[in-house]
């Protein structure tokens, strides 16, 4: 009897065990990726106690009032981030300028944790997963963070191939040796090769390593500015606030508050390395929901995250977006929201309509492609039903009108009356490529299709399978998948917008379908196995779509305007054809009626080929152009010396309600100092308010008068001294290395607060 209670304890306590080791696990690996960042040991303890209370909170809400059953540690991850990250933002910018500021996030996270430490469930059902995450699933998720990480940090990318590797071998789901300890033994040298590659990477990268693209500084100062001023100010252009995704920033702005962080730290590293951790714990558990076989949910997990596409955006179409910190941590409340819906097919949410308010919310808001794309999907899934159904579903129709209010209310007061994009058909393409701007007609349309096909033609080929499969299309994945590509697609046709933005509505939709495609690619490769009981066919394929990558980057890019010249360069996106012809000498002798199953299916896998052979072409590819770069521009990036100590000592010692004018335009003015300018950046501010006439006639007015009153003495009159004080301004900022801007110290009679080689600060009382 005693026996038989021992195991029955045992057996309660085991999976407890579990779940608490692979939280201290996952702790654990995001602080070491803190510390491997270039974040100081102190700073990243205050970086993980912020964000923890937030993810904990956020779980145990989501446990006790909405899910009603415990959540395993890759559900905590995945939905308490967007949940509880949601609420403290909520706090944060109700009081941000009130004396609480600071601490303002945490007032209802601590009620929502002391709630639910001291009051039981009213129901606690069993997890909706039979099988407990186990340590297995965790090597996977580690593995496939530092390859999303790794396709713009470059140094995680060896350590993630390595790893796989290692990890295919070790849990035998590649079969290298016949006995185990060979098995152990090769498994321990692509080990060793991962930590090899880990010291390698770290020791040779750049200082800057971290920020390649100059836009941060805009991110960084909007963050600062959310964090001290909320949605209705700005640092660039004191008077308005900016029509602009904001949710990601004033997260980072938030814990940066928080935690008295240095610039630079939270939005650069720690937001993303935290916010791919809960996206990565999101993909596995959404596979996870559509694959009987763990093994399957692995395989798809590494094909999404290992995936990538042409680069004729400038970037490939994969998730590991880092140069856009709101699109790639923005897709946790994407993601999120696609959990919530699979969940909803197999247990009973509470109180559902309210945390669709919240994700959606936290999606329109962190970027506007992922709400549009998801509420494309949440519609089209309710359309479906009700035809089936043949009658209105009432759950599901509050659902999706709740979701529908969250995202055009958000949408009409964050960006309605933005300047950054306006209705005009089939403008990408020559946003792309600027040469087709000359073209109209089915040269344009044809044109359009191939770019097209080259950054998604892998997720097309995906919805094609699924389409033609009847349990795949009746799925509640394939259906949501298949109308956030639609809306996807819409919007990115419809729209103008600069430097070709409207593709971020492609690549949002793009990445839901990708998921699926994933699970539709591994079931297709099984297939093919078993019915040609041979591999030959499969690893041509295979060797065909990884060469096509490097084919792709082959071919030249010529500038020439040329019509030859341009489909040269069209032709870089339409390398996807070689797998496809392949595949069709492959299938030529079958049988008509398994013809074009085996075919698609083999294109499939072709496809998803070409995407890991670009993840590595373009990895290797960029590394050789960009790595260089980074040293060579960290000052444009990051401020130079004279320009960081002069902002740092306006930063601690001028009031925080300051307001400056300067010669020098430059966003990082008012990212390092934490100060309002009176127009900075002004290419940004009229893209990104609304551009009335009386703004515009007004942003025009403090131009001209910073032109003029920085660029002689005689200009710097009385009246237009005056001037500068009716907007607030109460510093001016010389900077002396700018062309055409010759006013001596001596001469202008304002009191000298600052002075270094560089940059003068000027009392103007």
């Amino acid at each position: 009897m005693a026996d038989r209670n021992f195991t029955n304890v045992a057996m309660v306590l085991k999976p407890s065990l579990v779940r608490n080791q692979l939280s201290a696990l996952s702790v654990l690996l995001i602080g070491a990726l803190l510390l491997l960042a270039d974040i100081g040991p102190l700073d990243t303890l205050k970086i993980l106690a912020v964000c923890l209370v937030q993810i904990y909170a956020g779980a145990q809400l989501v446990e006790r009032l909405f899910y009603r059953r415990a959540l395993n540690v890759f559900e905590k991850f995945g939905l308490g981030l967007p949940v509880g990250v949601a609420v403290s933002i909520s706090f944060d910018l109700l009081f941000v300028r009130s004396a609480i500021s600071q601490f303002a996030w945490i007032i209802p996270l601590a009620v929502i944790i002391s709630v639910c430490s001291f009051t039981k469930p009213l129901v606690m059902q069993s997890n909706v997963q039979s099988k407990q995450s186990d340590l297995q699933a965790f090597v996977w998720v580690a593995i496939c963070l530092f390859a999303i990480l790794g396709q713009e940090w470059f140094w995680p990318m060896p350590v993630a191939v390595f790893a796989t590797l290692a990890a295919l071998i070790w849990f035998s789901h590649v079969v290298v040796a016949k006995n185990s300890q060979s098995k152990r033994q090769i498994s321990g040298i692509f080990v060793a090769l991962s930590f090899f590659a880990l010291i390698l990477g770290v020791a040779v990268r750049p200082f800057s390593w971290w920020i390649e693209d100059s836009d941060f500084g805009f991110y960084e100062a909007f963050t600062v500015s959310l964090s001290k001023w909320g949605v209705s100010e700005n640092l660039l252009a004191t008077g308005t606030g900016l029509r602009y995704h904001w949710f990601v920033y004033e997260w980072s702005g938030l814990v940066t508050k928080a935690a008295s962080l240095p610039e630079w730290v939270m939005l650069s590293r720690g937001v993303i390395i935290i916010g791919t951790f809960s996206l990565v714990c999101l993909i596995w558990l959404i596979l996870l929901r559509v694959n009987v076989v763990s093994q399957s949910a692995i395989y798809a997990l590494l094909i999404v995250s290992f995936f990538d596409s042409v680069t004729s955006w400038g970037s490939g179409f994969r998730i590991g977006f880092i140069s856009s910190p709101s699109q790639l941590v923005g897709f946790v409340w994407l993601f999120a929201i696609l959990l919530v819906v699979l969940d909803q097919d197999v247990q009973k949410i509470r109180f559902s309509s309210l945390l669709y308010v919240v994700l959606f919310s936290g999606a329109i808001l962190s970027k506007i492609s992922h709400g549009i794309v998801a509420l494309g999907g949440l519609s089209t899934l309710l359309l479906i039903e009700m035809i089936r159904a043949r009658r209105v579903l009432v759950p599901r129709f509050i659902n999706t009108a709740a979701a529908s209010g969250a995202t055009l209310l958000w949408f009409w007061h964050t960006y309605m009356g933005a300047e950054n994009a306006r209705f005009k058909f089939l403008k990408f393409p020559e946003q792309v490529l600027g040469s087709l701007q000359l073209w109209s007609g089915r040269p344009l349309w044809l044109a359009a299709m191939i770019l097209l096909l080259g950054l998604v033609g892998y997720q097309s080929m995906g919805l094609l399978v699924g389409l033609i499969d009847r349990q795949t299309r009746a799925s509640t994945l394939f259906i949501f998948s298949f109308g956030a590509a639609l809306a996807g697609l819409i919007v990115t046709l419809s729209v103008e917008s600069l430097f070709g933005s409207q593709l971020y509505f492609l690549h949002s939709a793009s990445s839901i379908v990708l998921l699926v495609t994933a699970v539709i690619t591994v079931q297709s490769f099984v297939k093919i196995k078993i019915e040609y009981q041979s591999c030959w066919r499969i690893a041509l394929v295979v060797i065909v779509g990884l060469l096509s990558a490097v084919i792709s980057w082959a071919i030249p890019t010529i500038n020439s305007g040329s019509e030859s010249a341009i489909w040269v360069s069209v032709s870089k996106s339409g390398i996807f054809i070689l797998p496809l012809l392949v595949a069709t000498l492959i299938v030529f002798p079958s049988p008509l009626h398994n013809l074009f199953r085996r075919y698609i299916g083999l294109c499939l896998v072709g496809l998803c080929a070409l995407g890991i052979g670009f993840s590595m072409a373009n990895w290797a590819m960029v590394l050789k152009r960009e790595f260089p770069s980074f040293d060579r521009n960290e000052q444009f990036n990051l401020g130079t010396p004279d320009l960081n100590s002069a902002m740092a000592w306006m930063r601690n010692s001028t009031p925080e309600e300051t307001v400056f004018a300067s010669n020098n335009e430059s966003y990082l003015l008012s990212a390092l100092s934490h100060r309002r300018g009176l127009l900075q950046a002004e290419e940004y501010v009229r893209r990104h308010t609304v551009l009335d006439e009386n703004w515009s006639a007004e942003l025009t007015s403090r131009r001209e008068l910073v032109n003029r009153s920085f660029k002689s003495i005689s200009f710097l009159t009385a009246a237009n001294l005056q001037r500068f004080r009716d907007f607030g301004v109460t510093a001016l900022v010389l900077d002396k290395s700018v062309p055409d801007f010759t006013i001596p110290s001596s001469s202008i009679g304002l009191p000298i607060l600052y002075e270094n080689e560089t940059f003068l600060i000027f009392k103007l009382e």
